[in-house]
């Protein structure tokens, strides 16, 4: 009986991971009691929470003196007029009047409120009052029009309650980092299940105005719907590869932001949303809802004292990925002709083409030098650790060059890794293929007591490699499918490993046979039928940037040229 209660929920886990391949994690445990820490005695929970909510606060409040002086006090002092100034039924001088001076939002409607509760999970952890999801669920009709009362007098007064402000933060460590140290935990923050409800009401109010607009740009792949990163990544691709066929050299530069996403500036954000004319009762609800919020570390059974944040987006909060997109829009209108700019949220990609190396690297050396020179005045810090640079060249010669980011020295390199796919110079992805491989080995090594197990039937074990270890070695194939079938089949030899596994057949068993006896198709058939939907799914896609990517074969050099003078204008 529990062999089989336990394989049912095995199976269970499986199939709710098909849906979202991938999706299955290790998970690690939370800080246990007896920690130490800055190799400190032994703390108890309470002095852990403490220790943990300092440094996670720290991480917020640092970026708080950043930027240039002069240009924080102007934006501070036109935030503190916008926000503390005069209401829209009082007089108003001619220059304050203008699109952002409407009335409050439209009203929330029970009908509405019921619809994104039925949308929430109910796996997830509630907040500081305990409500869970499923407890809004059974909402009744009278309880569901009290939250829509409460949302509307929300939205009326641009007030957002003080007690929902409030963060519960669990800690994760990081996997191979050392246990003794507070960086090596990762915050999770836990928001009231009802704070999430409106804050979904709040974000379609703000998403009305800001599509209208178009404020977002198109070059901003990240956190926006039939946007992923394998589109970003098949748009920068394709125009390195059409290059190359050109023999147009590419200079590419990826810019790591560090904690993005924690130090936005408040005040800099509600200065962009009066720049982009949002409606003034908007625009102090969001100055609201981002103020004077707090965290509380949760270890153990222990709290730790409130600390206040003054920078930063709430975590888990649908609104964040929206806001901070708002943020940054501006940064992505920096390209020119010359030089293209792919964001997908805080990853940035600099590149830009030309018949001339010199001229490609000075280009993108030169945009480089303004876009960090302007997320240095929107208090962004770029990890010059983390950033890379690349030259896609046919010579076979070491590019001794560099970008300088501050005083750190960031030479080009054969390979870079850009939204999980490494990406080599000759665009042959051997290096990819090769580190793909090693992981999904790793991960089939973490996973393979369950491969073996006699409790587990076959089918099993065929959806844990579908969910764990296929979506490894196949992610990002589109644009990589044209990698050389001697790479290829090293992949290949990591799938009949797993399937053999899985089946339980001894290592003799002919594999194409147990491909077919299994239904299971080869990896090159898996990546074609891949590539053939996502080149379709171009077609009509809402980005025009999107749909002018084409999937090409194999990228090859280009003829040399005779006089390469004569082109030397020629910039793609």
């Amino acid at each position: 009986m529990r062999r089989r209660t336990r394989a049912t929920a095995r199976l269970a886990m499986l199939e709710a991971a098909m849906v979202k391949p991938g999706s299955v994690t290790s998970w690690h445990k939370v800080i246990h009691k007896r920690r130490s820490f800055n190799s400190a005695a032994e703390a108890d929970e309470l002095e852990v929470a403490e220790l943990l909510a300092q440094h996670f606060a720290a991480i917020n409040n640092n970026s708080v003196n950043r930027g240039n002086d002069s240009f924080n006090e102007k934006v501070e002092a036109e935030v503190r007029r916008l926000i503390t100034g005069r209401t829209n039924s009082q007089t108003q001088d001619a220059s304050e009047v203008g699109p952002n001076t409407i009335s409050s939002p439209k009203h929330a409607t029970p009908r509405e409120i019921e619809k994104i509760i039925k949308k929430l999970k109910n796996n997830k952890s509630p907040g500081s009052d305990g409500i869970p999801n499923t407890v809004l669920k059974h909402f009744t009709r009278k309880a569901l029009v009290k939250l829509t009362n409460i949302t509307n007098a929300i939205l009326k007064h641009a007030y957002y309650p003080t007690h929902w402000k409030t963060a519960t933060v669990i800690a994760l460590p990081k996997p191979g980092k050392p246990t003794t140290e507070p960086s090596s935990y990762r915050p999770i923050s836990l928001l009231s299940s009802l704070a999430k409800v409106i804050d979904r009401i709040i974000l379609n109010r703000l998403s009305d105005v800001g599509d209208k607009m178009r404020i977002i740009p198109d070059n901003q792949f990240g956190f926006r719907r039939n946007h992923a990163t394998i589109h970003q990544l098949s748009r920068v691709v394709s125009h390195i590869s059409g290059n190359m066929t050109k023999r147009n050299i590419t200079a590419m530069v990826l810019l790591d932001s560090e904690k993005a996403f924690d130090t936005v500036w408040i005040e800099g954000l509600i200065q962009r949303l009066a720049t982009y004319s949002f409606p003034s009762p908007l625009i102090k609800l969001v100055s609201s809802y981002l103020t004077d919020r707090e965290i509380k570390v949760r270890v153990g059974n222990k709290l730790s004292a409130p600390l206040q944040l003054a920078a930063g987006l709430p975590q888990g909060s649908v609104m964040s990925p929206w806001l901070f997109n708002i943020y940054t829009s501006h940064l992505l209108k920096l390209q020119n002709s010359h030089v293209h700019i792919a964001g997908f949220a805080d990853d940035l990609a600099l590149y830009s083409s030309s018949v001339s190396a010199k001229n490609a690297i000075n280009r993108v050396r030169n945009a480089t030098h303004h876009m960090i020179k302007e997320l240095n005045l929107w208090k962004i810090n770029v990890n010059a650790a983390k950033s890379e640079a690349i030259l896609f060249t046919p010579s076979r010669k070491q590019v001794d060059t560099h970008i300088h980011i501050r005083t750190n020295r960031i030479p080009f390199s054969s390979s870079v890794k850009y939204l999980g796919v490494h990406i080599d110079n000759k665009l042959n992805w051997n290096v990819h293929t090769k580190t793909t491989n090693k992981l999904a080995l790793s991960k089939l090594g973490r996973n393979y007591c369950l491969f073996r197990s006699s409790e587990i039937n076959s089918k099993h074990k065929l959806l844990l490699y579908k969910a764990i270890v296929r979506p490894t070695l196949t992610y990002g194939c589109q644009v990589w499918h044209t990698v050389a079938e001697t790479h290829l089949q090293k992949l290949q030899i990591t799938q009949n490993k797993c399937i053999r596994l899985a089946s339980g057949q001894p290592i003799r068993t002919n594999t194409l046979e147990l491909h077919k006896r299994l239904n299971i198709p080869t990896l090159k058939d898996f990546i074609e039928k891949m590539t053939d939907k996502f080149k379709l799914s171009l077609l009509d896609h809402p980005n025009v940037l999107t749909r002018n990517t084409h999937i090409t074969s194999k990228a090859k050099w280009g003829p040399t040229r005779r006089n390469p003078g004569a082109r030397r204008s020629t910039v793609i």
